[in-house]
């Protein structure tokens, strides 16, 4: 005959067995920054890639990220026996200051991408500068930019080498960059600097062949590719709208930092006969 303790036993355990078991949640991995950088730049002596495609060069930064965000990723695995989910932390390799060299070139990229001519036609960056009341933007964002990335894939390399730029400065805390002067007034004057071309006689259209192309008719101040299927920078919408004829045509826009460059320009026209097709900005013209 069962005894007091047995009956109290079989109880607890009749209990238990009612319980529901519940299974820990796994998340699958994911990036928590993404973005692709512009087709945009002054760096005319990088080596152009291997291997990839053009499309990988072109577009506007697409990610809409917040300053707080990071470019390590996370894991969420299953969690112990408790069902709390738990996430590893990620250690960092090693740093390895980088060479003088090494941070020439990143601090030129990057003051690049703050430059005036650059930044107030970047709506992504411009966006990111906005946002923090003092101007600041996340050093790992800046660093998950294409052009960046191609110099180093470790944040902590750049904001190293940004230590010497005369143009940018990095928070106490050493995670944000920001320009010393304020941001730019509109320029009244780009569209008469700014020309528009189409058949162009390179044999591939890239900033690089682009700036060598109108290097001689004056200081360029930026050079920017339009290739069909890929996003229209805001700031450029509209032209594109007034000129149907570009739709289907890679175009090169390039900004002269003065006016008498981009008349020079469209004397090339003249030059290589009447395939290629040289315009200033401003007008609507036709491009077939």
């Amino acid at each position: 005959m069962p005894s007091a303790i047995e009956d109290q036993m079989q109880e607890i355990n009749d209990q238990l067995g009612a319980l529901p078991i519940s299974t820990t949640k796994i998340l699958e991995p994911r990036d928590s920054i993404s973005s692709i950088d512009s087709d945009v730049s002054l760096s005319f002596d990088e080596k152009p890639k291997e291997s990839g495609t053009e499309n990988e060069d072109e577009g506007a930064h697409m990610a809409d990220l917040s300053d707080s965000a990071s470019d390590t990723g996370s894991r969420d695995g299953g969690g112990k026996d408790s069902g709390c989910e738990v996430t590893p932390e990620v250690t960092e390799p090693p740093f390895t200051p980088p060479s003088d060299e090494l941070s020439d070139k990143i601090v030129a990229q990057v003051e690049f991408y703050f430059s005036d001519p650059n930044i107030t036609k970047d709506a992504f960056l411009l966006k990111h500068v906005k946002r923090n009341k003092e101007g600041y933007v996340s050093l790992k964002l800046i660093s998950s930019f294409k052009r960046v990335k191609h110099l180093t894939k470790d944040w902590r390399v750049v904001a190293h080498a940004l230590g010497r730029s005369t143009k940018l400065e990095i928070n106490e805390a050493g995670t944000k960059l920001r320009r010393k002067e304020p941001l730019p007034q509109y320029d009244e004057t780009t569209p008469s600097r700014t020309i528009v071309a189409v058949h162009m006689p390179i044999e591939k259209v890239t900033i690089e062949n682009v700036a060598e192309l109108f290097r001689t008719c004056g200081e360029i101040a930026l050079v920017r590719i339009l290739r069909p299927g890929n996003p229209i920078p805001a700031d450029v919408r509209q032209f594109i709208n007034k000129n149907p004829s570009l739709n289907g045509l890679v175009c090169a826009l390039v900004e002269f930092v003065i006016s008498e460059s981009a008349r020079n320009a469209i004397k090339l026209q003249e030059l290589y006969g009447e395939n290629m097709k040289v315009s200033f900005y401003r007008y609507v013209c036709s491009f077939s």
